[in-house]
């Protein structure tokens, strides 16, 4: 018996057909029209997804944007956007004793001093383990169990998993990871078995190439809505590396090692996932000639913003003095910064002018600004109103200044 194979339709044979089905949908059109249906337009559709979520996932350009919480680093607010945007991702990364974790739980310390009470908890998930207690109260941190929770996870996914379950209480207004590279997951205690006795595993390290990157990259992925959902900042902790780069031979006049070139462990996920990436580098305090200064024990962290999508000024540095046992000198940042913006007026050989008064040497300086809180308190407004690009009216301001400038003399 020989098959029979259906002809194929001729070109008109499928006009015809493709003609019935434009009819039979115009009539479905109709039918609906008659009934008195109506398709939802954009803005009801907007609408109705706005009203399904807490925080609306339908954003319009006019809607009020909630206050940032401004840490006490005042330049770099400026730089991004007048404080750390709700729910971010915050990098912060570089070498050893450049500041990184001092900096992290400074800037946690001030969203938890800014955000409403019952809502300021800050969750530190330490995969370094050190503690010390004293030098985060002295940063401003409430280490109290209604105010902090501190997690020792043994593995990574033991701590996302912790972290995220506190989270879920909505109480929590920070998290900081305590670091990145630290952390190592449950695979990893694997390869750690094959190194130990390869007979049992296989061939000595197989398998464990790349496995942190890739638990972290999962773990990013599933808690960076969390964030958004119950309105929290995370700052994460990471490290530099060196990696050689090879150059590839003599290409292009090239030499074939290059030097060394840094990164950060763990992937590349953090990377993406972060809205801002701040890398941190330190170096000794100086006094104003550039020679070291010895009466303190400390160091100047110098900032670099590489990444910033919160505010329109993309790229910029700051620096600030981390006095060990103090904290943050503040008082440093606020002369630096009202002498940039010609508040006040810095002569050859440590002369100084703050509106009718003339001061002689840094020291001094420092000094008279420490002891009076009208003092300080005049010079925080102006220096404000410079970094907000606001021209600062001397006569005024400086009215006010002469009121309590003869008390000080």
């Amino acid at each position: 018996m020989t098959a029979t194979t259906k002809a194929k339709p001729t070109r008109t044979a499928r006009k015809k057909t493709a003609k019935k089905v434009k009819k039979t949908a115009k009539k479905k059109v109709k039918k609906t029209a008659k009934k008195g249906e109506k398709f939802p337009t954009l803005d009801e559709r907007r609408r109705k997804i706005r009203d399904r979520y807490d925080n609306p996932c339908v954003i319009y350009e006019d809607d009020v944007e909630p206050a940032r919480p401004a840490t006490r680093f005042a330049y770099l607010n400026r730089l991004l956007g007048g404080g750390i945007k709700r729910f971010a991702i915050i990098e912060v990364y570089g070498w050893e004793d450049s500041g990184k974790t001092s900096m992290s739980l400074a800037m946690a310390a001030d969203i938890q001093s800014r955000a409403p009470e019952g809502y300021n908890h800050v969750v530190m998930v330490n995969f370094e383990m050190p503690q010390d207690y004293e030098w985060w109260r002295t940063l401003g941190l409430r280490t109290d169990s209604a105010h902090f929770t501190q997690l020792r996870p043994r593995s990574l996914e033991e701590g996302i998993g912790d972290m995220a379950d506190l989270l879920e209480s909505g109480e929590v207004c920070c998290v900081v990871i305590d670091s990145v590279y630290a952390a190592n997951s449950k695979d990893s205690k694997k390869m750690l078995k094959t190194w130990q006795d390869p007979t049992k595993g296989g061939q000595e390290g197989r398998g464990g190439i790349g496995t942190e990157a890739r638990q972290w990259g999962a773990a990013w992925t599933a808690v960076k809505g969390l964030f958004v959902e119950h309105d929290a900042i995370c700052i994460a902790v990471n490290q530099l590396r060196e990696k050689p780069m090879d150059g590839g031979g003599k290409k292009k006049g090239k030499k074939s090692f290059t030097g060394p070139a840094t990164t950060t462990p763990r992937g590349h996920a953090l990377k993406f996932y972060s809205w801002v990436r701040l890398e941190l580098k330190g170096s000794v305090l100086t006094e104003e000639d550039g020679s070291m200064r010895r009466d303190v024990d400390g160091r100047q962290i110098r900032v670099r913003i590489v990444k910033n999508k919160t505010s329109k000024d993309q790229r910029g540095y700051a620096w600030y003095d981390l006095v060990r046992g103090f904290g943050f000198d503040m008082t440093a940042e606020l002369i630096n910064l009202a002498t940039e913006g010609g508040i006040i007026h810095h002569k050859g050989g440590g002369h100084y002018t703050c509106g009718k008064r003339k001061i002689r040497g840094k020291a001094a300086l420092r000094e008279w600004i420490e002891g009076s809180d009208k003092v300080r308190r005049v010079l925080r407004t102006c220096v404000d109103k410079y970094l907000a690009k606001v021209e600062v009216d001397d006569e005024e301001t400086w009215d006010v200044e002469s009121e309590f400038l003869e008390v000080q003399e």
